[in-house]
């Protein structure tokens, strides 16, 4: 029998998750009170559930570490000067509202700098014709928020068709922008584009970090984007734009890749779901499914409506619907979110996440093989040409970086998922 709505909801009444109710018992204090700010507007009624909270004790020092890694302090700040928090704001330490009021003024001088950079370098690359899709960061916080300041933004990252990779990246270090990977060889960094999907650049005199994209995954995930169609939909202009069903996917494509652990990811999908009321949700399941990522989407798409709630067509609830198994997901995501670590520390269990939203038993297998079979850029060097080297290397790196038990309890959970 087909499990319904009703189902669904059901599966994760254990988490015990109100969006509307401040105190969410099988959330600690810290992470409900982040999730109850985690929207622009508040309601009578929410302010006064938020301020209910405020008896509950609170640890104040692992509120600004969570909401540092969320992304929300300055959200948080915001929210603070609104009256109607009375209570709460009577109850928080000075020094902790100082550190509060500190992340939004430093985020916002940040933001400024980060804007007028992103500007400038749009308006060199359109100098020497390579478009620009700015994602992520200080553009969603424009095109969402409607206030730089509101939204965490570390670096800059900018998207370019791949054919024109290589001249921006000339371009960038050129303007004092330089690579945070360097090679030794050009055999070595055709490996790296080949498994990659991003140069990483600092400027030191700026300080400011910027990546530069082809793509937003690597290839070992083993998806299809389609990348010319996501460039001809976008909005033309100096800083183009996706189109919102294209970013909607996108977006859940970087959340999953990420665990989900940061709250801020989550808002910025439900923020996108709210600013888009004629979202063309059909075009959305049919590019997911073309792409292979379905059921990533899917699981995204649960993710915000069971932490802030989403207003979804009846189609949608329905495809979330027949997936009976994305409700257990929710496990992991609330356990990272509650104690978000290195994810490159726990390489293994990140994998079998990523391979448990593969909806086909070949895609998780292409998944696997691409993961334990594509060349790091790190195996390949200019003295060695042949493959079986390459792949000997590899194999040693692994073994050195992880250790052998790692590695066989690695292989082993990579077994079970598939």
């Amino acid at each position: 029998m087909k499990q319904t709505n009703d189902a669904v909801i059901a599966a994760t009444t254990d988490h015990n998750i109100d969006p509307d109710n401040a105190c969410r018992p099988g959330l600690s204090p810290e992470l409900a009170l982040l999730l109850s700010i985690a929207r622009l507007t508040l309601t009578d009624a929410q302010c006064a559930q938020i301020d209910a909270s405020a008896e509950r004790p609170l640890d104040w020092a692992r509120l600004i570490k969570l909401g540092r890694w969320h992304g929300l302090l300055p959200l948080l700040a915001h929210h603070l000067s609104d009256d109607r928090l009375g209570a709460l704001r009577a109850c928080i330490p000075s020094e902790t509202m100082e550190s509060v009021r500190q992340a939004r003024l430093i985020n916002g001088l940040h933001c400024m700098q980060l804007g007028a950079e992103l500007k400038r370098l749009a308006e060199l690359l359109a100098e020497h014709d390579i478009p620009v899709i700015p994602y992520k960061g200080i553009m969603l916080a424009r095109q969402l928020y409607g206030d730089d300041t509101l939204r965490q933004s570390g670096d800059i990252d900018i998207i370019v068709p791949k054919a024109q990779t290589a001249t921006a990246k000339a371009y960038l270090e050129e303007e004092g922008y330089q690579p945070v990977v360097h090679f030794t060889s050009s055999a070595q960094e055709q490996a790296y584009t080949n498994q990659m999907f991003e140069y990483e650049f600092h400027h030191p005199k700026k300080r400011i970090r910027l990546e530069l994209h082809w793509d937003i995954i690597q290839p070992h995930h083993a998806v299809a984007i389609d990348w010319p169609e996501i460039w001809a939909r976008s909005t033309p202009g100096l800083m183009r734009r996706m189109a919102p069903e294209d970013l909607l996917i996108i977006l859940c494509i970087h959340g999953v890749k990420h665990y989900w652990a940061g709250l801020k990811w989550i808002m910025d999908v439900k923020l996108l779901i709210d600013a888009t009321p004629r979202m063309n949700w059909k075009a959305v399941l049919t590019r997911a499914h073309n792409w292979k990522v379905r059921r990533i989407v899917l699981f995204g798409l649960l993710v915000v409506d069971q932490l802030l709630t989403a207003s979804y067509p009846e189609s949608i609830r329905a495809a979330m619907a027949k997936d009976s198994s994305l409700p257990g997901l929710m496990d992991d995501v609330l356990a990272m979110q509650e104690d978000p670590v290195n994810l490159e520390e726990h390489t293994a269990e990140l994998i079998a996440f990523n391979m448990r939203l593969r909806e086909r038993p070949l895609e998780r297998l292409a998944f696997a093989a691409r993961i334990l079979g594509n060349l790091n850029y790190q195996d390949v060097d200019a003295e060695h040409h042949s493959s079986w080297r390459h792949y000997r290397r590899r194999f040693e790196r692994l073994i050195g970086k992880h250790g052998w038990s790692r590695m066989m309890q690695m292989l082993s959970r990579i077994g079970r998922a598939t």
